[in-house]
């Protein structure tokens, strides 16, 4: 990334990385669950392993340690966001 297009958007990298991750979950993975009524497991492991989960939680916990404006990054794009039936409280909010 230039630093030009880095000074327009911080936080693309990030963004970039999100929509990669949530690639792997496309609308039928959300309608099943929303189907069988079953907690999207593979999808919050991804985005604990991916540390997306943690954006907020300083290292020294564990966490990733970002900002806010890095956190506010993460939140998953339209095509990523679940179901509101399936979506754990957290992310229902953001649907």
């Amino acid at each position: 990334m230039t630093a030009e297009a880095h000074a327009a958007d911080p936080h693309r990298e990030i963004r970039d990385a999100v929509r990669k991750l949530c690639a792997d979950y496309p609308g039928e993975y959300w309608r099943k669950l929303d189907r069988v009524g079953e907690y999207p497991t593979a999808f919050v492991k991804a985005l604990t392993d991916s540390g997306f989960l943690s954006a907020l939680i300083p290292e020294a916990y564990g966490g990733a340690g970002l900002g806010l404006s890095a956190a506010a990054a993460t939140p998953f794009s339209r095509k990523c966001r679940p179901p509101a039936a399936t979506a754990p409280p957290a992310m229902r909010r953001c649907t």
